[in-house]
């Protein structure tokens, strides 16, 4: 999980959300899949579902109510850039190598 805020923040409260989570999924894709529109309802600008039997990862973004609007499954020839985290991007022949 990333969170934004800065450390200051982390003395008083938890945080209620977050901009990017990863899950990787080895036994339980069925209900990390469900997981999606938890994360949406929760503001989660981003999940990203890692799926290692497949090598791929599903990119779920733009969270409106318990929904993501936009999903993107990525193959090993592909690289995941995230849209959420500015710079961060995963190249899945490499992730999976």
């Amino acid at each position: 999980m990333v969170v934004a805020r800065n450390e200051i923040d982390f003395r008083h409260a938890h945080p209620n959300t977050a901009a990017l989570v990863v899950e990787v999924s080895i036994n339980t894709l069925d209900r990390d899949r469900e997981k999606a529109a938890i994360y949406a309802a929760a503001g989660v600008k981003e999940y990203w579902l890692v799926t290692p039997g497949a090598e791929s990862i599903t990119v779920y973004r733009n969270p409106i109510e318990s929904r993501y609007q936009e999903e993107f499954q990525h193959s090993i020839a592909a690289t995941a850039t995230s849209g959420a985290i500015e710079g961060f991007s995963i190249r899945l022949s490499e992730f999976f190598g």
